[in-house]
């Protein structure tokens, strides 16, 4: 029955980054989260009380439910070699995808 109810994150860790950029020039870090209620189709599931066939109506709530939402820092600029820093809070079951 596990998989039948939500289950909230919670913090975990905190990490810092240091992302060295090759070359000279803007340099910008993206973050893209996936868990609890963030790009979470099951939990807005949950949310619709699970049901057996889904409207039309609750398809596009569930495609809502997991578009992308990235969060972009600002840009720095940045000599060739140099690093950009970045503290960036954990949350358990989640998965993060950075891009640069």
């Amino acid at each position: 029955m596990y998989f039948r109810k939500a289950h909230p994150d919670a913090p975990a860790e905190t990490v810092r980054l240091v992302l060295k950029c090759l070359s000279a020039g803007a340099c910008a870090v993206e973050v893209q989260r996936v868990g609890y209620n963030e790009r979470d189709a099951y939990s807005a599931y949950l949310r619709l009380g699970s049901p057996t066939a889904l409207t039309p109506a609750q398809v596009r709530t569930l495609q809502a439910a997991t578009q992308p939402a990235p969060t972009v820092q600002p840009a720095q600029r940045l000599a060739a070699g140099a690093a950009l820093t970045q503290t960036l809070a954990l949350r358990t079951n989640e998965v993060v995808l950075l891009r640069r």
